[in-house]
């Protein structure tokens, strides 16, 4: 028995607007419901002890479903704190009117950074000694201490 291959190959130049018909923004799409990511954190919750505690992740505009949103039924459905990518995203959650502790998962590595942080009530991520001692110094400076830097081993 003879295989035979044979590679055929789209001419294009027979439909030269193609593209045009094409609506790139349609490739892919979805639909989220809060009530089902209430629904989903309760879950997860649930299967965690009473004292421990459930950091929902919402960076990149809650995955590109609003933050906010995706927060408040986070928050509904039993999450403690919140997660964001960047000071910038902390920073417009916080101004939202979100009060749970948010958590920036990229790293903060300026003194200015780190005070943007402290003002706005938000934790950074720690991940040397000198951001360590720049945030004990800023709470010196202030005059008072972030409850997350309260628990800092510094």
């Amino acid at each position: 028995m003879q295989n035979r291959q044979t590679n055929q190959i789209f001419n294009f130049d027979k439909f030269p607007n193609f593209e045009k018909n094409l609506d790139l923004k349609q490739r892919a799409w979805i639909e989220v419901k809060g009530k089902a990511i209430e629904t989903n954190v309760r879950q997860l919750r649930s299967k965690l002890s009473k004292n421990c505690q459930f950091m929902a992740v919402v960076k990149a505009d809650g995955y590109g479903h609003d933050a906010k949103l995706v927060s408040e039924y986070a928050i509904k459905g039993g999450a403690s704190q919140l997660g964001v990518a960047t000071l910038n995203e902390g920073i417009k959650l916080r101004s939202s009117g979100v009060k749970k502790p948010i958590l920036i998962l990229g790293n903060l590595y300026t003194k200015r950074d780190l005070i943007i942080c402290f003002k706005n009530d938000l934790m950074p991520t720690i991940s040397s000694i000198r951001e360590c001692l720049i945030c004990n110094n800023i709470g010196k400076q202030f005059g008072e201490v972030a409850e997350w830097l309260k628990a800092a081993p510094c």
